[in-house]
């Protein structure tokens, strides 16, 4: 009977001294949700949140640029040519897709870690470290908060651009017209005729360039031919090579000039996009392509859209109960709320083909709970607001 009794009183001590433990912790800090609860203005304390995700896609872009020549109209009639370009054109293509995320303060899970006057008394004070985002970061502990130093990488085009796309186009634009002016001067019956020579410098027209240009390819398909079946009966040795070469070149360049220029250039645009809990499986616009025109800001008949749809992996689908039904016995009493990252499949789709897949940690997706009153050191993922290591003394 005397055992039984013993041991009830140390079951009652047990619990007393338990309550008194708990309701020491509480009386120091007090963690209030912001959305949910109220603060009052005479208190002191600190803010603090926990990130949310957000996803940059740098996107490239293929972008194929038709320019016609100047003397398009005349490929046919005096080079017998048909295939030629005829309008200046675009063409815009997407390339490769890369997907990143980083983290931003969410307006939704911003909290007041509450102090009271036992906490600045209290020979063991409270550390409380933030990052510069303003997220929890660590209890108790010493932490150095490392810089996240933004980079900003210039890219080039991966095929430059001519400044010059036509390089022989203004050769010879004037050319020298010469009058004969014939004066007749009677002297009685004797006729004297005078030639007078007037010379002046005429602009050509489109045409008389166009036979020039055409002239001119013709010497050099005859040079080459001389040059090659050795009509001039000079032993060039190795360097025949290279003078056929520049003479192919030169052709080229000419040839431009009827055929027009088709050239490739590249150019990476960054979109940046914040999932949401509501657009969970919905196809959401991150933009407009036009292949004609590329990016575009506005409605257009000509472009298509560019939709991201995300799909939640639920991952934290079974303790999402047990959490929120934690949330609601502990109350203000509890720890520090903290976030269980959520998984989610991330899809592009353009012209109903997906063009991109990937997978990404989606903060604000997961589980809010809170950590265990009786811990005395904990360390959070700056990251994700996750719990990373709890120490209990």
């Amino acid at each position: 009977m005397n055992t039984k009794i013993t041991y009830t009183k140390k079951i009652i001590s047990f619990i007393i001294i338990s309550l008194v433990f708990i309701n020491v912790i509480d009386a120091q800090i007090r963690v209030i949700d912001v959305k949910n609860g109220q603060i009052d203005s005479e208190v002191q304390g600190v803010f603090y949140s926990l990130p949310q995700t957000y996803l940059t896609f740098d996107v490239n872009f293929d972008i194929t640029i038709q320019k016609r020549g100047p003397y398009y109209q005349f490929a046919n009639k005096y080079l017998g040519i048909n295939d030629v370009i005829f309008a200046d054109a675009e063409n815009y293509e997407i390339g490769e897709i890369f997907v990143s995320s980083f983290s931003r303060p969410d307006p939704e899970q911003f909290y007041f870690v509450e102090y009271s006057e036992r906490t600045k008394k209290d020979e063991l004070s409270v550390l409380l470290t933030l990052s510069e985002s303003g997220f929890i970061v660590g209890v108790n502990e010493m932490m150095e908060i490392e810089k996240i130093e933004s980079k900003i990488i210039e890219q080039t085009d991966n095929k430059e651009f001519s400044e010059q796309l036509f390089r022989y186009f203004a050769e010879d634009n004037l050319y020298k017209k010469i009058d004969t002016i014939i004066r007749k001067i009677n002297i009685d019956t004797l006729t004297i005729e005078k030639e007078i020579y007037k010379y002046s410098m005429i602009e050509k027209t489109l045409e008389q360039k166009a036979k020039d240009a055409a002239n001119f390819i013709s010497r050099i398909r005859e040079n080459r031919f001389q040059l090659i079946s050795g009509y001039q009966e000079v032993n060039y040795g190795e360097s025949i090579k290279y003078m056929d070469e520049q003479l192919q070149k030169l052709e080229a360049e000419y040839l431009k000039l009827f055929t027009g220029v088709s050239m490739q250039k590249s150019f990476k645009k960054s979109f940046t996009f914040l999932p949401k809990a509501n657009d969970i499986g919905k196809s959401v616009p991150l933009f407009q392509l036009s292949k004609q025109k590329g990016i575009i800001l506005e409605n257009d008949r000509s472009s298509q859209n560019v939709n991201v749809i995300i799909e939640n992996n639920e991952v934290t689908k079974g303790i999402l109960k047990f959490s929120e039904s934690t949330l609601k016995a502990v109350n203000n009493a509890g720890g520090y709320y903290y976030r269980i990252p959520e998984y989610a499949d991330i899809k592009l789709v353009y012209k109903n083909k997906i063009i991109f897949k990937s997978n990404k940690r989606i903060n604000q997706f997961g589980v809010i709970s809170r950590t265990p009153t009786f811990s005395s050191k904990i360390k959070f993922d700056e990251n994700t607001g996750n719990v990373k290591k709890i120490f209990i003394d």
